[in-house]
């Protein structure tokens, strides 16, 4: 809510007071004057009770008299129930929460400098990224000493059960890795890390404990932010607070924040009273704010599947099915409803274990997997009309760009942002038969790491083994790099990659590996530590 103060007369102070209710889902200023305005919404109606009603009700008490015994707890029991109070949402979060109707324009992105205007000099911010997209949505200047007067204190790591089915696994080696991490990338030593999973209530108490008296939240659109807000609100107890200009104190209510799979929700700063500590939630912010939103390409069903997280189950993460993908001279490859195509090199054999909410399929080559899609698109019961969950724009080669994997070894994982990540291994005797590709809309950005569960547990036991000494976070080889995109035409892969390699390390030499040698000779046997060969992702 907002409250506005004014005037002042010749003799004293005449308070001028203007109540404002917000959204409770977006936190936007609430009129209900203009329809084609923001935050315009309509006043609920309180309900009367009708003579028949009370009528009603004075029968069953009579009744309740007659056979009851229970007469002394009778008015106790027969009040009725107070009136439940309705979090008040603006009709643009009605619309798109409860009859799933939005578009691009009404859920616009955020960039960050739009979004530090939220935040105060010298603020205490703490920073939410998804344990799962990292490294994407980590944005490594907040924590610059005192950027643009912002101080990153923490780093919070949400939606840990995505990648880990252990609570403990979050408590105590994340939070190892990460701080690692942070100190050999960023050289910051004192910065604290906090993994937990707030649908599943995990680590709650840690991120309480770090939070300071007065916290800014600050990540991007979906990453968990108001989850965690509502995951303390629970267990500490506390209020959404209302905003007054011009008097100290604050009055509060009994919202807690508006919680929903649809990014970009959020659009103003809410403040909460959690225990003892206020915790402000904050618009996401994007650094894309211009590229293809998601909801164009992609199906409302397969993208609300994709985007409600709290829907995954364990037994993905446990049982680690997977589907046997063998490369062809036809260029064979998998996809999870036609969000991407990959395409493993001829003659390999592999296992993908894919966590993306979808069906999973496998087509001759690209091109028959896009004729299939734009046929299916078409029709309104095809055979397979399930493994498409893709716009008609996807249906067609020259929305998709090639992304070229970076030569690896052993097992990695493949994140698409926003979309989710899925692993890829290949089984047998260990040779080098080509490269990787895949095919991925224009909108999507693409990376990939070594395995991050296996990473950070690794990390852990040699950190320990070691009493500190060495670090868990790797520094002889990259665990994270960006793909490569190529042209359809390019045919020398390998070495294409090499120039692209030596021109996006070109402010960072000390960090180049491996170019003295051959490229061939470095992937051509199998290591004991994966070379991990043009891997790079710029910080």
């Amino acid at each position: 809510m907002y409250w506005q103060f004014g005037e002042k007369t010749v003799r004293n102070w005449v308070l001028v007071v203007k109540r404002f209710k917000s959204c409770n889902a977006c936190g936007i200023r609430l009129q209900s004057q203009n329809p084609a305005k923001i935050g315009y919404y309509t006043a609920p109606k309180t309900p009367l009770r009708s003579a028949q009603t009370a009528h009603q009700r004075d029968l069953k008490e009579l009744k309740y008299l007659l056979f009851s015994q229970a007469i002394p707890g009778l008015r106790q029991q027969q009040q009725p129930a107070e009136h439940k109070k309705i979090p008040l949402v603006c009709k643009r979060c009605s619309d798109a929460l409860y009859h799933n109707s939005y578009d691009s324009h009404g859920f616009r992105r955020f960039s960050a400098r739009e979004v530090d205007q939220f935040v105060p000099r010298d603020a205490n911010v703490f920073h939410v990224v998804s344990l799962a997209q990292f490294p994407f949505h980590f944005d490594p200047s907040l924590f610059a000493q005192k950027n643009n007067g912002i101080n990153c204190t923490t780093l919070l790591l949400s939606k840990g059960d995505l990648i880990t089915p252990d609570k403990g696994f979050l408590q105590r080696k994340a939070p190892v890795f990460f701080a690692d991490f942070l100190r050999i990338k960023l050289a910051q030593a004192a910065t604290k890390v906090v993994a937990f999973s707030a649908t599943q209530k995990w680590n709650v108490q840690s991120v309480y404990s770090v939070l300071r008296q007065n916290s800014y939240l600050l990540g991007s659109p979906n990453s968990g932010k108001s989850t965690l807000i509502n995951a303390l609100l629970n267990r500490y107890g506390g209020r959404k607070e209302d905003d007054i200009a011009g008097v100290e104190g604050k009055t509060v209510n009994t919202q807690g924040a508006g919680v929903s799979h649809l990014p970009n929700m959020t659009r103003n700063l809410q403040a909460y009273s959690i225990g003892d500590k206020t915790v402000n939630d904050l618009p996401g912010f994007s650094s894309d704010t211009q590229n293809v939103s998601l909801d164009a390409i992609i199906e409302p069903k397969v993208l609300e599947r994709i985007r409600k997280t709290h829907l995954f189950t364990k037994s993905k993460l446990v049982k680690q099915s997977y589907a046997s993908l063998k490369g062809s001279v036809h260029g064979r490859c998998y996809t999870v409803s036609g969000l991407f195509y990959l395409v493993p090199p001829a003659g390999t054999i592999n296992q993908v274990v894919n966590f993306i909410p979808g069906n999973e399929k496998q087509y001759h080559n690209v091109d028959k997997a896009l004729s299939v899609a734009s046929r299916e698109l078409k029709s309104d019961t095809g055979a397979a009309k399930q493994y498409v969950g893709v716009t008609e724009d996807l249906a067609s080669k020259g929305n998709f760009v090639r992304h070229i994997l970076p030569p690896f070894q052993g097992t990695v994982e493949v994140v698409l942002k926003d979309i989710g990540h899925f692993q890829l291994k290949s089984t047998g005797r260990y040779e080098f038969k080509g490269l990787y590709e895949i095919w991925v809309p224009k909108a999507i950005d693409v990376c990939i790491r070594e395995p991050l569960e296996r990473l950070i547990e690794n990390g852990y036991e040699t950190h320990l083994q070691s009493r500190g000494k060495i670090s868990s976070f790797p520094q002889k080889r990259p665990v994270f790099s960006s793909t490569y995109p190529l042209e359809v035409e390019e045919s020398a892969a390998l070495s294409r990659l090499r120039d692209l390699y030596l021109e996006r390390t070109k402010n960072d030499i000390m960090n180049r590996r491996y170019l003295s040698e051959d490229p061939e000779q470095v992937v051509a046997h199998l290591r004991s530590e994966p070379p991990n060969l043009y891997w790079y992702y710029n910080w």
